[in-house]
This record gives C-alpha cells, sequence and structure tokens, in this order.
C-alpha cells in the first residue's frame, strides 16, 4: 500500500495510538498532545531531536556473582542505571537496564563488551541493546 501511495504521489493520514504501527507505516509523524501537534517529522528525525540514547537490558545469570556495574561504567561513564518494577522483585534480581545518551555511544563497542567480556565468558545469560523507540519519545513529550 505504502509504495502504491507514494507512486501516485498521494498522502494518507492514519491515526493510531500505536507508536510501533506508526513506525512501521508512516514516513512522517506528527504526534498530538491534548489535540495539538507537540512534534512532526520523520522517525530518524524524531529519535534524533528527543530521543534519549541507547538502552542496553542485561538478563543476569543465576548464581554467577560478577561485577557488571563496572564494567558498564568503565566502557561508558555517562550510563545510568535505570530502576526497575518495584513490584516484581523476581524480575529486579534477574534484569538490570542501563540508559547511555547518544554523545560517544557505539553499537559496536557495547556489543564487544557486552559479548566479549560478558556473554562469552558466561558472566550474563543474555542482552540487548535498543535505540529510544517512538512509546519512549511520546511519554517524555507527553509530560
Amino acid at each position: 500500500i505504502t509504495n502504491s501511495m507514494r507512486m501516485k504521489k498521494a498522502t494518507v493520514i492514519l491515526t493510531t495510538h500505536s507508536m510501533s504501527e506508526a513506525e512501521s507505516l508512516c514516513n512522517k509523524i506528527g504526534m498530538l498532545v491534548n489535540g495539538k501537534f507537540v512534534s512532526i517529522g520523520s522517525v530518524p528525525q524524531l529519535k534524533s531531536k528527543f530521543g534519549q540514547g541507547y538502552r542496553i537490558l542485561i538478563k543476569k545469570k543465576e548464581n554467577v556473582y560478577v561485577d557488571i556495574h563496572s564494567q558498564i561504567m568503565n566502557t561508558f561513564p555517562q550510563a545510568k542505571k535505570v530502576a526497575g518494577d518495584e513490584n516484581n522483585t523476581y524480575q529486579q534480581e534477574q534484569y538490570v537496564t542501563y540508559q547511555i545518551p547518544n554523545e560517544g555511544f557505539q553499537v559496536s563497542k557495547a556489543f564487544e563488551v557486552m559479548y566479549n567480556n560478558l556473554k562469552k565468558a558466561e558472566h550474563i545469560e543474555d542482552f540487548s541493546i535498543a535505540n529510544s523507540t517512538l512509546e519512549d519519545i511520546l511519554s517524555l513529550i507527553h509530560i
């Protein structure tokens, strides 16, 4: 549908509450808060302007007590540990998340540290590295 719309040079306006749906279907996204546009742009523009950087989610290995925090902080001194779900103590014990600003962040460096220093050495069970989502951005703009 999107390709045929581009070929016809047509515009379709889609309203949704699903940011993932908007991200996959739209070239340009306008965010409304209380009936007023608070931002408009392409996904990369919005992420660049409002994004809070990257998140590294680490699933800890049970009964392995390695100082993951020191390794993250040595690699990314500007990293901040993100508080977990206070109602779920199992999840707090099992996972740890770090927020790292865009400035100076290199995905390759993060992957190298996470994979070679922690995963391969069997200090952690798994990890993910993700950029800010549109949901994150909307919640920041909505405040």
